[in-house]
């Protein structure tokens, strides 16, 4: 996450069940302002009718990773690298500075091999940096509600 922040959501059916520190409850669950500890460092749990359940549940897809960045211009592919002990070619571009935002390096690093699956996208500015990793391809996930979730009914403070 950017800013520091760290975060974890599971998306089952119609309930999130979300986990950050005091930093991803301010700024990216957008719980509370006042006393973000309130809700820090707690598996806690959103209904589809929480008014912070599409914010918290908008980021969490494959689809959603690769919506919401576009590269534009020229893209330069790199020489490969090893990422977690898988050979990867990075291709790397810029984002333009605008009225809200720096200049942001970005890099999406794809697997070597075939077939090709993107493995991690990084995005760089003078202040932030944000990383998105994808691993265990082809692999079936289990997801479980995480024990003693808090729910939220109305969270925001």
């Amino acid at each position: 996450m950017s800013s520091g922040a760290h975060a974890e959501v599971i998306l089952l059916g119609k309930t999130a069940y979300i986990y950050g520190d005091d930093k991803a409850v301010k700024s990216y669950f957008q719980l509370s302002t006042t006393d973000p500890a309130k809700f820090a460092n707690k598996w806690l749990s959103l209904t589809a009718s929480s008014s912070n359940f599409a914010d918290v549940t908008s980021a969490v897809t494959l689809q959603s990773d690769f919506q919401s960045v576009t590269i534009p211009g020229v893209l330069k592919e790199g020489k490969p690298v090893e990422l977690n002990g898988q050979l990867a070619v990075p291709i790397s571009g810029t984002i333009p500075q605008t009225a809200s935002n720096a200049t942001i390096k970005a890099t999406l690093y794809v697997s070597k091999s075939l077939p090709v699956l993107p493995l991690e996208f990084h995005l760089a500015s003078a202040t932030e940096t944000y990383v998105v990793t994808w691993s265990q391809w082809g692999h079936s996930v289990v997801l479980a509600a995480p024990k003693n979730a808090r729910p939220l009914a109305n969270p925001a403070t």
